[in-house]
C-alpha cells in the first residue's frame, strides 16, 4: 500500500438570511515515508524552531494550539505562514520549507504539529 495523506476541507458561514458554503472535498497525496509530530511549547520571549526530524521539505503540516487563550505565529524563517488563535487547528500547505518557528503572543503555549513529506 502506498502512503498518502487525505485531509478534508469545507466551510459554510450562515447569518439570520444567508448561507455560503464550499462543499467539503477530499484531497489525497501521494506521499514519502517520513513523516514527524511531536508537541512543543512555543514560547512568547523568542521563536522556537520546530523539529524537522527526518523530513527534510515538509510539503504539508497540521498545527493545534492546545492554549486557552493565547495565540501562535508560525512563520518560515521571517515569512509569516499564519496565525493560530486559542484551541484552533490548521492545516497548510508548505513550498517544501526548510525551517519552521513559532512562536506564542503573550505566555508559552503548547503546540501539536505533524509534518509531511510529499513523495
Amino acid at each position: 500500500m502506498a502512503n498518502t495523506l487525505t485531509y478534508q476541507t469545507g466551510i459554510t458561514f450562515r447569518t439570520d438570511d444567508f448561507v455560503w458554503s464550499l462543499q467539503p472535498t477530499s484531497v489525497e497525496l501521494a506521499m514519502g515515508s517520513k513523516m514527524q509530530a511531536d508537541r512543543v511549547t512555543a514560547t512568547f520571549a523568542a521563536a522556537i524552531t520546530i523539529a524537522l526530524g527526518e523530513v527534510t521539505a515538509p510539503t504539508v503540516a497540521y498545527f493545534h494550539n492546545a492554549d486557552a487563550t493565547n495565540f501562535v505565529t508560525i512563520t518560515d524563517d521571517a515569512t509569516f505562514l499564519a496565525k493560530i488563535p486559542a484551541g484552533r487547528t490548521v492545516c497548510l500547505n508548505l513550498a517544501g520549507t526548510e525551517t519552521l518557528k513559532a512562536q506564542a503572543d503573550t505566555a508559552d503555549c503548547l503546540l501539536d504539529y505533524a509534518l509531511f513529506e510529499e513523495a
